[in-house]
């Protein structure tokens, strides 16, 4: 069996599934992004970029800060809680888990550790060496330094790493993008290889074209995604999303009004419920549940906007040359934004 991908080269209608999961995972990891345009939007990227790396190592880490919970705890790897702390230097990040001279970070009785940066370290054991009789249970540490080592971990990024990967255009947040990119795209390649192998079948078409066409479609999906969703996390860090943000809450006001509307949000947030949390999102108000939509769509506008570029790119190629008219380009470029558009209704309904 021979892949051909010109010869098996199709519109989006046989992958729409594929892409329409791809936008809608796309538009809520770059959602969350938007948080590195705040004042500790550094710190955001610490956690994100020390939880990617803990899970590419083959570790059990999650990010459990999204419910903003006073005094909690930011990120929970192989069961055990810690608070991410990514100050200028080690005084500040260790500094900063301590208020009115108490350390800030104890869950049923007893203190958890902070991550630092990775180049904070030494640093960082020193600094909470001279507090550490502030903890609760090292009150009596006769060790200081020894004690201090079990409150500091050793943060896979550097101070500097972190503050790059907040930005557009450097290496950090490149590398970030396309980890997650690949990730997104190996959903949307599963999808829509699954999905049109099964409809080859059912035309009655023998297992090896199907098995070809159906790989040759997923590629095609997984392509167009990576680049997707890499792109349009890369605008997100220009803070084009904070702009359409207003409209995108003023758009869900407008639509989720009435109680089946704010429960119509809850289930489509929760398919994002591994950058939100279900037990958080339960906990929302409609303000909060109309904020986070607001993003959610804004996000999505911007990702929609992305893939039909990136779709539509041969007929772009074809319009300049003169191969189609602008008549024809914009009748394909509307054909393809009612079918990306047309999915993610029906998934949201769905859902």
């Amino acid at each position: 069996m021979k892949l051909d991908l010109k010869s098996k080269r199709n519109t989006s209608i046989k992958t729409s599934s594929g892409h329409t999961n791809a936008n809608l995972n796309s538009a809520a990891h770059n959602a969350e992004l938007e948080r590195l345009h705040g004042k500790q939007g550094h710190g955001y990227a610490a956690e994100q970029g020390n939880d990617l790396i803990d899970k590419l190592r083959g570790n059990d880490a999650t990010v459990v800060g999204n419910d903003n919970k006073k005094n909690g705890p930011d990120r929970l790897v192989n069961g055990e809680y810690m608070q991410s702390k990514y100050g200028l230097d080690a005084a500040h990040s260790v500094g900063d888990a301590f208020k009115g001279g108490k350390y800030r970070y104890v869950i049923d009785g007893k203190a958890i550790p902070i991550e630092v940066p990775k180049d904070q370290y030494e640093d960082a054991v020193k600094e909470m060496a001279k507090r550490i009789k502030n903890v609760p249970g090292y009150e009596n540490s006769k060790n200081p330094e020894e004690d201090a080592r079990k409150l500091i971990r050793r943060g896979h990024l550097t101070y500097k790493q972190a503050l790059n990967l907040a930005k557009a255009g450097t290496i950090e947040s490149l590398t970030f993008d396309a980890v997650h990119g690949i990730v997104i795209c190996t959903c949307a390649f599963g999808i829509t290889t699954v999905i049109n192998f099964a409809k080859s079948v059912w035309k009655g078409k023998n297992y090896e074209d199907a098995i070809e066409e159906s790989l040759c479609s997923g590629l095609q999906v997984g392509g167009v995604t990576f680049t997707t969703s890499v792109i349009s996390a890369q605008l997100v860090r220009t803070g084009l999303n904070a702009s359409l943000r207003s409209a995108g809450k003023t758009a869900v006001k407008t639509v989720f009004k009435s109680k089946a509307g704010k429960e119509a949000l809850v289930r489509v947030l929760d398919g994002g419920a591994n950058i939100y949390g279900r037990e958080a999102l339960k906990k929302l108000t409609s303000q909060q549940l109309t904020e986070r939509a607001g993003q959610l769509l804004a996000s999505n506008a911007i990702t929609m906007a992305v893939m039909t570029l990136v779709l539509s790119a041969n007929d772009i190629s074809k319009c300049f040359n003169g191969k189609i008219s602008g008549k024809q380009l914009f009748k394909n470029m509307t054909t393809l934004v009612a079918s990306l558009g047309g999915g993610a209704g029906g998934f949201g309904i769905g859902s």
